[in-house]
Parts: C-alpha cells; structure tokens; sequence
C-alpha cells in the first residue's frame, strides 16, 4: 500500500488517498478493518498583495487531525498523521462531494449555511477559534483552518489555508518579563467580518443543481461569506519576552481573511495580572488581508506606568481595604489615572464599582485609597461574605492604557448596634424608625433580620415580610438622614386579627441566616387602636 504524504502549506501542491491491497497481509489488529492514508501537500499564497505581509508557512505536527468527507448529510471522518509526516491514516474511504472532487478540512469542518451579502448559502463552513494556544517558535498551531482537494486521478492531496495572521513581535526592557496573554480587539470596518469565527468558502456553495460547484480556494475576500464572526481573538500561554526589538518575541494571531481598516486595540497581559493596551487607529483605505498571508505588525515594547500600591486589609476591620502607594512609585504629570473594584465571583461577578459610571479619578498627591464596606454597598448590589474582588489602578499616556490589579477577599461588616427610634401606628400599618452602625444596616440580608410582634397571647415572626422578588433582601427606604431606616409594615403580615392593645416590637439582625442568637437587637412599644 502506498504510503507517501506531503504536508500541506500556502503554496500550490497537491495529495491523494490509497486504499489497502485485498492481498496485502494484515496484522492481527487490523483484520477485518480497511485502512486509508491521504498524501498531504501545504499550499503557499499568492506573494501579490498590497500589504507588507508573508508567506504563511505551516506544517503538521505529530497527532494532527483532519476531517476528510466520507458520507451524504455532511459526514466527515477523522483521519490523523501519527508521526506528523502528513501522512493520515482513517478507516472509513472517502466519498465525492461532487461530481469532480473529494474533500479534506483542517482541524474541522461541516457544510452549513453561511451568508453572501445579504444571501444565505449553503457551503462548506470552517472556524478559526477565537481562543488560541501559543507555542514558542510557531506560528498559530491549529487555528489556521485550511481545505484539501483531489480527485481520483491525483496521486496528493492540495491543502490551502482559509484563515489569515498577524505576527506581533514584542519585547520589554525589564529582563525575565513573561506575558500570559495578547488579545486583539478589532474594530469595524466598512466590510466587517474580523477577528475569528466561521467562514464559509463560496466556491463550495451548492449550484443551482444542487451538487457542490467548482471546489478551488483563491486569495481573495471576494471567496469567503462568513457565519458568526466576533471581533475579540486571544492568544495564552507562557510568552517569554526578548529585551529588544531586535530579539523580541514574535507572537502569532490567527485572524478570518476580511479588511482590517478598522483598526484595532491589542492587550498585552503580564505574569502579574498588569496590563497594556495600544489602538492602532482606523486607516482612510481599505487594508485587505488575504487568506494564507501574515501581517508583520511593528515590534511593541512592554512598558508598565500604572503605580505600584501595596493592598493590605485593615487589622482592626477586616471589612476594609488600604491600597498605599509604594514608595518608589510617582504619578507622572502627563499621565491620567484613575482607579475601581470589579467583582470577580459571586452574584455580582464582572461588576465594577465607581462613583456614577465613570473610574474615580486619582489627584496628584494621591498617597492611599481607602475602600470600606460600606462605601461597595452604596454603589452596586451587596457583595456576599467572601466574595473574590479585585482592585484596579489605571494611567492613561498619549493614547496607551496601563494597569495594574490586586484581589482580594471581600468580608462582611457586623459591627453596630440597632436601635429603634419611634414606632407608629397609622390606619392598619406599623411605621418604624431605626437606626443602627452603617456596616449593620447595609450588610443586613433577609434572612438576618428578623421583626418580632409580641403581646401576652402570642408572638408572630413573619419571615417572608418585606423580601424582595428574588427573597434575599429586606426592603427598606432610606428616606431619613443618615443610616436611619424607615419601614412601614401592615400590621396584617402579622396575623389576621389584632385586637386593640399595647404591643412590643422587636427588631434582631444576625451575623448569618445560619445564627440562632441575634447580633444585635432592639425593641419598642406600641398602640393599636381603632378608627
């Protein structure tokens, strides 16, 4: 059985599939199962663009896949090279998917609908992946999707990609610097459809007889409709940074072809968890990036401005947080800063907290900042006892952002006591007046706070009054000044029939909705009357 493969690339080259001989021997695993190994060939691009750009050179790896098309309804099978030799091995034959041709798709594939214009179309749909790995010294491994074609008289299979790349080199001065992460935020232009997502090859649509139309992949837009496309595309892993540009570290982005003008932002994330954010800004032309080509951005420099503080808890109460400026840090002149808190678990995860809807602004002889319990209360929902937050600084300089963030874990205040100032009672309702330590009112969930009606007959414990919607929040106005509380309660929430009398009111709130001793309580009394 022949066994030759040729790995595919983004220049013109061509493979085929052979069958085991019925005479050949077979081993004891392989009786009874007919193996098929398709000889690979990489493409290379056309070199004509209007970009500074390159040839994307790939090659297999060991344990690669391919999807190679062996059935009606869109069936395709998994094929593998086990040696990277481009040399991939299946069970199932392959079948034509049309008259003229079979087809290969790498790493996957499926025929679907797809939009051209404002047309849907049935074609042979491929995604580039939005989430991507990086590898020191390779180019995007398995995010650049690619198409084979041969036909019966073809001794190798011609695989060309259908994705595109960018190529970022970059670099930091600060020797031993590693980033985690570079991602890619496209802007929209006037054709749309960048970053990563589904494309479709309109060269596979269907014809009007319903039989897949001529199966080549040119380099040109004018080839591909696209499916769900987002504009975001992230690349992880350990990238370890040269000191210059010269020796900078070349990062790869496997990209949808599409035109690019938009311009973009790019984020580069240290070991750290700091941050740089550089917009390249939208071009007056059209910046075409053709399938099977690299665009060389120019090098970056990983530089990191946002001030260093050090964020302690407060020794004396855990519910609040110091961030301190360290010493050796200044806040430059030409720079703007600015800082938050966002939730990162809990009810309230992906929240950030700031004054109105903007960052609070940091002055000049800003020394530390003080985030307290109460003042994350006033701003967004009620984080949870240990809640994960993280605390972010950031400088902004001729257009770059820079940050810096620290978690931490958000505690609940207990401390206060409450106090009632005044019950009335007003035509079937209860109107209470208290006040309490701001920590204890504004931490105080449902479960934690308990009013307790109480006479010589009987005593009532309403459980489920004044709960929001959701039954986790006690509803209370804060119409008085300061943390005095307001709530107006009717008297029938605490039983059907309340003859008139005196009555003794007890308000309790507790550390937890697990407590049975309350924290905290206070009690009055009151008048029901008639008329």
């Amino acid at each position: 059985m022949k066994k030759a493969i040729v790995l595919l690339g983004l220049t013109s080259a061509m493979s085929a599939f052979t069958g085991c001989s019925k005479d050949e021997p077979t081993s004891p695993e392989t009786v009874g199962v007919q193996e098929y190994t398709i000889n690979s060939i990489i493409a290379g691009g056309d070199t004509r663009t209007a970009l500074d750009t390159e040839t994307l050179q790939l090659s297999w790896l060991k344990g690669d896949k391919i999807k190679v098309y062996t059935g009606d309804n869109g069936i395709f099978t998994e094929y593998t090279t086990e040696n990277g030799d481009g040399m991939f091995k299946g069970s199932v034959k392959p079948v034509l998917s049309s008259s003229l041709s079979y087809v290969a798709v790498y790493p996957d594939g499926k025929f679907g609908t797809v939009v051209d214009g404002t047309k849907p179309i049935e074609a042979l749909r491929i995604t580039v992946p939005k989430d991507q790995k990086y590898e020191a010294g390779k180019g995007p491994v398995g995010a650049i999707p690619m198409v084979g074609i041969w036909g019966d008289g073809d001794e190798s299979v011609l695989f060309k990609p259908v994705g595109s790349a960018l190529r970022l080199p970059v670099y930091s001065a600060v020797e031993g610097t590693t980033l985690t992460s570079v991602a890619f935020q496209f802007q929209s232009s006037s054709a749309g459809n960048v970053g990563a997502g589904e494309i479709g090859l309109k060269s596979w649509a269907l014809d009007e007889y319903g039989d897949y139309s001529s199966p080549e992949v040119y380099y040109k837009r004018t080839d591909f409709a696209y499916g769900e496309v987002t504009p975001q595309v992230t690349v992880t892993g350990d990238i370890a940074l040269g000191t210059t540009a010269e020796t900078a570290t070349d990062v790869y982005v496997a990209v949808t072809p599409g035109n690019y003008q938009g311009g973009y932002t790019v984020t580069i994330t240290d070991a750290e968890g700091a941050s740089m954010s550089k917009t390249k800004p939208a071009s007056s032309s059209i910046v075409a990036l053709m399938a099977g080509r690299i665009q060389k951005i120019a090098p970056l420099e990983y530089v990191q401005k946002a001030p260093k503080f050090t964020v302690v808890e407060n020794p004396s109460d855990n519910t609040v947080v110091t961030a301190t400026l360290d010493a050796e840090q200044e806040l430059l002149p030409n720079a703007t800063y600015q800082y938050w808190v966002e939730a990162l678990s809990g009810g309230m995860q992906g929240s950030r907290w700031s004054q109105a809807s903007d960052k609070i602004k940091l002055s000049s002889g800003t020394t530390s900042i003080v985030v307290s319990d109460i003042e994350l209360s006033k701003l967004f929902s009620q984080p949870k006892e240990g809640d994960k937050l993280r605390f972010v600084v950031e400088a902004s300089e001729s257009g770059t952002v820079y940050t810096r963030s620290y978690e931490y874990t958000y505690h609940k205040a207990v401390s206060g006591e409450v106090k009632i100032d005044r019950i009335d009672y007003i035509e079937g309702n209860v109107e209470i007046f208290f006040s309490a330590g701001e920590e204890l009112l504004k931490n105080a969930e449902s479960s934690n706070v308990l009013f307790n009606l109480s006479s010589e007959e009987w005593t009532a414990s309403p459980s489920d009054v004044w709960l929001s919607d959701a039954g986790d929040v006690v509803k209370w106005n804060n119409d008085t000044d300061g943390f005095g509380v307001r709530l107006v309660i009717p008297l029938s929430a605490f039983g059907a029939d309340i003859p008139v009398g005196t009555y003794t009111l007890t308000v309790s709130v507790f550390e937890s909705a697990s407590d049975f001793d309350p924290y905290t309580s206070s009690s009055a009394e009151f008048d029901v009357y008639n008329g």
